[in-house]
């Protein structure tokens, strides 16, 4: 008898044990249980890195106490040829969650080390009204032989579910699971549309209150730094800036090029060279830039886009120009108002106006 006690507490201890564990909220992406069979698919993840990658450089709040800034962004595709009606009941078995809009969910900012959130998640069905009266009929029948539905009617388009773990170092990770159903964009090689459905996790860790606001603060400090350079910006362009190589031996002018900037409002390059006109014309026509006008003043060459004219079946050049160089010999000194006899190169980046 004894021993047959002890046989039911181990089974109920192991099955309890067996629950709490299905029920943990994962804490890190190898914490979370992947839909059997399902497979790695990378393509997705760099597609998603490279739509994201631009809204983690800024803080996302910089109103609060407590801004959010971004640590870190992490995300994991796998895709496995199951409806996501079955992959949904196995997450919603997996993570207990409450049934709320996650996009209702609001992060917090602050959160106990070790500590986490309950999972929330809500459900979007199939909306067969945006399609006309007989393609929805025929739509709904086709899905209709491959997959049951969830409720009576309706078939899962996607499913999100969203929790905090507090880190120890006083971060806050934001996991967010989407289970995405591909059907109606899924084909196979007859064309015929084909069960799958995506599984998404993305994690994004935003900093503890002292770093974000360190952070937040080295932000500000660089993006006044950087207004403050374009504002008194006086280099010369370069090759990597406007694609214009700069002409050998030239002395840069930053009187005139100053002149150019505040008193014109042109975003301009100014040099001096002892060489002619024509050979500092010809350097540059050979680097590219076209001969618009010359006279015994000087010679205007412009960067202008090409496009092929069907009709004439020939390269020409159009009116969307970039980059105007006007050469000089002899030239006024504005600043003294004297008539200088060597030449004048002026380059001005019309793509930054």
């Amino acid at each position: 008898m004894i021993r047959k006690f002890v046989v039911l507490v181990t089974f109920f201890f192991l099955l309890s044990t067996s629950i709490l564990q299905a029920v943990q909220v994962p804490c890190s992406q190898k914490d979370l249980p992947i839909y059997p069979g399902s497979i790695r698919n990378s393509a997705s993840e760099n597609e998603i890195m490279a739509e994201e990658k631009d809204f983690l450089i800024i803080p996302m709040d910089t109103s609060e106490e407590h801004p959010m800034v971004v640590r870190s962004f992490s995300v994991y595709v796998h895709t496995v040829d199951v409806s996501a009606e079955k992959v949904l009941g196995f997450y919603v078995d997996r993570l207990d969650p409450k049934e709320e809009d996650p996009s209702a969910y609001l992060y917090t900012g602050e959160r106990a080390p070790g500590s986490t959130s309950e999972v929330y998640y809500g459900i979007n069905f199939v909306d067969f009204g945006v399609y006309s009266q007989k393609d929805a009929m025929q739509a709904e029948a086709d899905i209709r032989k491959v997959r049951v539905p969830l409720e009576s009617g309706k078939w899962v388009a996607s499913a999100d579910f969203t929790w905090e773990v507090g880190e120890q170092n006083g971060d806050v990770s934001i996991f967010d699971l989407t289970v995405r159903d591909d059907y109606f964009h899924t084909f196979n090689a007859r064309g015929e549309k084909t069960v799958q459905t995506s599984i998404v996790l993305r994690e994004t860790t935003y900093m503890n209150r002292n770093d974000a606001l360190l952070a937040l603060e080295k932000f500000n400090n660089e993006e006044s730094d950087e207004d403050f350079s374009k504002e008194h910006d006086t280099s010369t362009f370069g090759t990597e800036e406007s694609g214009i190589p700069l002409y050998p031996g030239a002395v840069h002018d930053a009187e005139t090029e100053s002149f150019l900037r505040d008193s014109m409002g042109l975003h301009a390059s100014v040099y001096q060279s002892d060489d002619s006109v024509i050979k500092i014309s010809s350097f540059f026509e050979n680097s590219g830039l076209k001969r618009i006008h010359a006279d015994k003043e000087g010679v205007l060459l412009k960067r202008c886009a090409e496009e092929y004219n069907p009709y004439l079946k020939k390269t020409m050049r159009t009116s969307d120009c970039d980059v105007e160089i006007t050469i000089q010999s002899p030239w006024m000194d504005m600043k003294s108002g004297k008539l200088k006899k060597n030449t004048l190169i002026s380059i001005v980046d019309h793509s930054e106006q």
